[in-house]
This record gives C-alpha cells, structure tokens and sequence, in this order.
C-alpha cells in the first residue's frame, strides 16, 4: 500500500482544495522543474498527496534543487501574481485572502501590459504588510 500525504480543509471552503491542487500540478509540469507531490485526489474536504519520505544531505543536493528551482520559475507564470491555469477567482493562503493580479491579455498601446501600480502589495498569510526584501547587492 502507498503512503500518502492527506491535508484537510474546512468544509464549506472556498474551494482552497482546488485551488491548490491546480497549482501544484502546474508546478510539477515545468519541464525539469522540482519534483513536486502528484496529487491523487482532491474534493472539497481534502487533497491526496504523493509522499516522499524523508532524505539525508547529500553532495550537490542543493546545488541540483537550486537549478531545478530555477527551471520551475523560468516555466512559470506569464506574469507575478497570476492564478494558476482554469482558475478564475481569488485564493487563499491559509484562511487569508490572496487576490490574483488580473492583467489585459496583450500589452496597452505605448506601455507594458498593466502599470506597476496594479499589483497589489505582499501580506502576510495573517493579512498584515509582509516585510520589505533588501533588493540583492551587486558585485
């Protein structure tokens, strides 16, 4: 028998299970991208995973996971803050809402597809202002 990974929702929800059931199987299609839990079965209630049992280190582990990490970022989506494919409405990070940046599918005419501005700022899962990443030092 295979061991799974069982996460449970609170019924009623709004449609958290499906949410990231999508997601994780648009992460796992990335072409060389992270291995990431298949998902074998999702209802409103639950979300059946893969498991993957624990690993000890191992040399060049990291450095393996770093360049597949990058493969599942270049695969991704088409912009920051864009909801999974067949997924049209908010989501959520725990019980906090998460509102998908919604941009116009072909660029403004003299611009780029939206203006900065439209993307809302990063909040915590508790809904409070995230903090500030320090932009990377360059060398």
């Amino acid at each position: 028998m295979q061991r799974t990974h069982l996460k449970r929702y609170r019924p009623g929800g709004p449609g958290s299970a499906r949410l990231e059931a999508l997601s994780l199987n648009w992460l796992a299609d990335a072409p060389g991208g992270v291995r990431v839990a298949r998902v074998l079965h999702q209802d409103e209630s639950c979300l059946e995973l893969e498991y993957f049992p624990p690993l000890g280190a191992q040399e060049g582990a990291g450095e393996a996971f770093g360049r597949a990490l990058a493969l599942t970022h270049a695969a991704g989506a088409p912009y920051f803050g864009a909801p999974p494919p067949l997924w049209s409405e908010h989501g959520w990070i725990g019980r906090a809402p998460m509102p998908f940046v919604r941009l116009p599918a072909a660029p403004t005419p003299g611009g780029s597809a939206a203006p900065a501005a439209s993307v809302p700022p990063a909040r915590s899962s508790s809904g409070a202002p995230a903090a500030s990443v320090p932009p990377a030092r360059s060398s």
